[in-house]
């Protein structure tokens, strides 16, 4: 989604919610064409909360001494009273570090509003350090070191611009966040997942009147997360992966419904579900509709079958085994 106009100023951003959170996605700003932050950098933090403070008090950030000042000189001096950094470069050590002396922090507090962009999640880890002014005549300049040769030390844009980026961000961000954080997964579930450091096969039923315990693959929160590739349907995070199986259910079979022992089961459900683990190419999923009751879909035939009423009765009757550590890259 793009709020905004790349040749002005516009926010980029693509929503990759997580079961815990819908804060996760991909991000960049643009500003006279130019692009800052990592695009291609999946599952970041999205933040609200530092794009509506940057909404309220951009109007305010300026200071009549920035009126007799280069770019090269404000961004030095940003980067020197907020960050401690000469050229671009750290220059404050240790405790003992004389340049300490100069410091001021009157001046950082006053200054320190004009940062953007650092610390707003991964996505900018890499862009450098950046700052904005709004001039009184309400043009925005936004300064750093990382714009591409030839493009200077600033960007510039109007006020209005920026908010009407803003605004519009912020109402599909909440829009997004209404609709996509699963609230009331069961608590033994979530703690569950978080002692699993990678994966864990834990055997649990696979139907509900067969006492037979089954190996199944549980993934840890990085895996739940995971991109999972279905032939036939867009790329989802592991735990969406059944709304991958009823779009294909819907093309190829021509099915609205999944048939079960309980009876037909609408395909809508299957998407708002969260599967948790994997075992032969089948699924075990706790189903929202029906108060996170623990069902299993089979693949072959595009059945499901309801196992357990709640995820703690699911569980009574299971065996862990040790959880995995993630591999080593290294």
């Amino acid at each position: 989604m793009l709020f905004g106009e790349k040749e002005t100023f516009a926010i980029e951003a693509e929503s990759q919610p997580t079961l815990w959170s819908a804060f996760c996605g991909r991000m960049q700003i643009w500003c006279q064409g130019v692009s800052l932050g990592d695009y291609s950098d999946p599952y970041c933090v999205l933040y609200a909360g530092h794009w509506r403070d940057l909404g309220e008090r951009l109007p305010a950030l300026w200071k009549p001494e920035f009126a007799e000042m280069s770019d090269l000189e404000l961004l030095e001096a940003f980067e020197w009273i907020i960050y401690g950094c000469r050229n671009g470069e750290l220059a404050v050590g240790d405790e003992d570090d004389e340049s300490l002396d100069d410091w001021n922090e009157d001046e950082f507090r006053a200054y320190y509003p004009h940062s953007i962009l650092t610390n707003w999640g991964e996505q900018f880890d890499n862009t450098g350090l950046c700052f904005i002014v709004c001039t009184p005549e309400q043009q925005v300049r936004i300064l750093t070191r990382a714009l591409p040769p030839g493009r200077g030390l600033a960007l510039e844009t109007t006020l209005s611009e920026v908010q009407y980026a803003i605004d519009d961000y912020l109402s599909w961000f909440e829009k997004q966040a209404a609709s996509t954080t699963f609230t009331g997964l069961p608590e033994s579930y979530k703690n569950l997942v978080r002692s699993i450091e990678d994966f864990e096969y834990i055997k649990g039923r696979f139907f509900a009147d067969d006492d037979l315990l089954v190996s199944w693959f549980f993934w840890g929160l990085w895996r739940l997360g995971e991109t999972t590739h279905i032939e036939g349907a867009p790329d989802r995070p592991a735990w969406n992966v059944l709304a991958s199986f009823a779009e294909i259910d819907r093309g190829v079979r021509h099915r609205v419904s999944a048939p079960s022992d309980s009876g037909e089961i609408p395909l809508e459900r299957l998407e708002s579900s969260v599967a948790v683990a994997e075992e032969n190419g089948d699924y075990l999923y706790l189903d929202s509709v029906d108060g996170y009751s623990v069902w299993v879909y089979l693949h072959d035939s595009g059945e499901v079958c309801k196992v357990a009423d709640s995820f703690d009765e699911w569980l009574s009757t299971a065996i862990r085994t040790e959880s995995r550590k993630p591999a080593d890259d290294s």
